[in-house]
């Protein structure tokens, strides 16, 4: 909701809280698969934000390709989180919409493109690629919020 209304600060600092809740609980030990699931998409948000960030066609070239580095790594980040959940589902255990691992890998793929481009000096462009993913409109208040502590 918060990316949809162009506020990606706020948007940002909800995914950022998200982590900060949920990264302590997403380890292997403890078994908890709602914090994973906060963790990946809170890492997929930020992605998200990122990717926005980039693809805004009036700035420096160096400042285009470090916001989509910045997205391909919290894409890398949320998928190296997601291969911690076993059949990992569009909604986490506790009901909230999530960003799959099929589509946070269509965007790092967009990411990849995009800084293939870049490498090859063509900023205007590197932003179109296949058509973007809109994460659930909820996503953004519901990350920070859907982790408890156990």
């Amino acid at each position: 909701m918060l990316l949809r209304l162009v506020e990606p600060e706020k948007a940002t600092a909800a995914f950022q809280t998200g982590l900060r809740l949920a990264q302590p609980q997403a380890v292997p030990e403890h078994l908890n698969a709602q914090a994973f699931y906060v963790v990946a998409d809170a890492y997929s948000g930020l992605g998200q934000t990122m990717l926005i960030a980039a693809s805004h066609q009036k700035q420096f070239h160096k400042k285009q390709i470090e916001h989509w580095q910045s997205a391909q790594s919290f894409y890398q980040q949320s998928l190296k989180t997601w291969s911690w959940v076993k059949d990992p589902g569009i909604v986490s255990p506790e009901g909230f919409e999530c960003v799959p691992p099929a589509i946070v890998t269509q965007q790092l793929d967009r990411c990849w493109r995009a800084l293939r481009r870049l490498a090859k000096g063509d900023p205007e462009n590197a932003h179109l690629q296949s058509e973007s993913y809109s994460a659930p409109s909820s996503n953004a208040r519901r990350t920070s919020s859907s982790i408890r502590a156990d």
